[in-house]
């Protein structure tokens, strides 16, 4: 089977499983149509790839008649599209006819409440076990029912549970913003969104009665040393993150010595990531000393932060005389990155 996507041809046969298409911005809803065509037909692809393709509400069709009879689908990644509300009913029409799609990435498109609405009701009644919806425009009282436990949207939080425990979030915390993390959360990006000293309270407050958590990446924000402070205070409570990802914020000295303070307290921090964040060597100095009890740290990234050599040296000490396999990611602006122990 063969299908015209541009000026290439692709080859669909039994012995395809997976098809990524992904950043192929010349796919779009007319090219989208064709491959649909031949997708009906197949009877071995499993995993079909799609990210910013540039597929809107009218693709959303093509799509769904592929649903009504495929029974081999297991995982459609529509991460980055234009679908909204409209489109979304149209699949959502489809799933309940489906039964062998397990996996579906809708994040990062422009789906409103109502859309997230036809989602909750259709994965109460489908097969559905994953489910990402991160990234689109939904309102702050959307959130606060999604992250809440009462039930009121039973599909959707089934999805969070089946979800291998994981949910990320991007965008959503603002100070105007209500936020919770999911019970069972344990992971938690919010890499380069809106966190930042005045609303990271909120997160912190989440964190402290979180007991799942175990990964936390805050890497591109701008959390400065007040911000620093409030997440130290809820590590200094929570016990079960185990990965700290603050890289590329505005943490400095003044945030590395409220660091410093929990560290030799925290029993379950293995990694930290403190990567880009004008860290000098009166952080580096603090952090020395924290290292020599906080035994548990086992990686640590301080590329790109103004460390002189000899502190880099002092770090690397530290390491071999814990005798624990640290990897100690020292790279500093240009430097190449050296990686201390094994």
């Amino acid at each position: 089977m063969i299908c015209l996507l541009s000026d290439t041809l692709f080859t669909l046969d039994h012995l395809l499983f997976k098809l990524d298409l992904s950043y192929r911005t010349t796919l779009g809803d007319e090219q989208l149509q064709k491959l649909c065509v031949v997708l009906k037909s197949n009877s071995s692809l499993c995993t079909l790839k799609l990210q910013y393709t540039k597929i809107t509400d009218a693709g959303t069709e093509y799509l769904a008649n592929v649903l009504k009879s495929n029974t081999t689908l297991s995982t459609l990644d529509l991460k980055g599209n234009k679908i909204t509300e409209k489109g979304i009913k149209v699949l959502c029409g489809a799933l309940s006819y489906n039964s062998s799609l397990k996996s579906l990435n809708v994040s990062n498109n422009q789906i409103n409440d109502t859309g997230m609405l036809y989602l909750n009701d259709v994965m109460q009644n489908c097969s559905l076990e994953k489910l990402n919806i991160s990234g689109n425009p939904v309102s702050a009282s959307f959130i606060q029912s999604l992250l809440t436990s009462d039930d009121s949207l039973p599909g959707l939080q089934k999805s969070l549970t089946y979800c291998q425990s994981t949910y990320e979030v991007s965008k959503c915390l603002t100070k105007d913003k209500f936020f919770l993390l999911p019970s069972r959360s344990s992971s938690v990006d919010l890499s380069f969104g809106e966190v930042n000293d005045s609303n990271v309270k909120l997160l912190s407050n989440a964190i402290k009665v979180n007991s799942t958590l175990t990964s936390l990446i805050l890497r591109g924000n701008t959390i400065g040393p007040y911000g620093t402070k409030a997440i130290c205070d809820s590590l200094s409570i929570n016990k079960s993150v185990k990965s700290l990802d603050l890289g590329a914020n505005e943490i400095g000295d003044e945030g590395i010595s409220e660091l410093a303070k929990i560290l030799p307290l925290n029993s379950s921090i293995e990694s930290i990531s403190l990567q880009s964040n004008r860290i000098t060597d009166a952080g580096a100095d603090q952090l020395i000393q924290a290292l020599k009890t906080a035994t548990c740290i086992t990686h640590i990234n301080l590329m790109l932060n103004p460390i002189s050599q000899a502190k880099i040296n002092e770090l690397d000490e530290i390491a071999r005389q814990n005798m624990r396999p640290s990897k100690m990611l020292t790279g500093i602006f240009s430097n190449s990155v050296p990686m201390v122990g094994s």
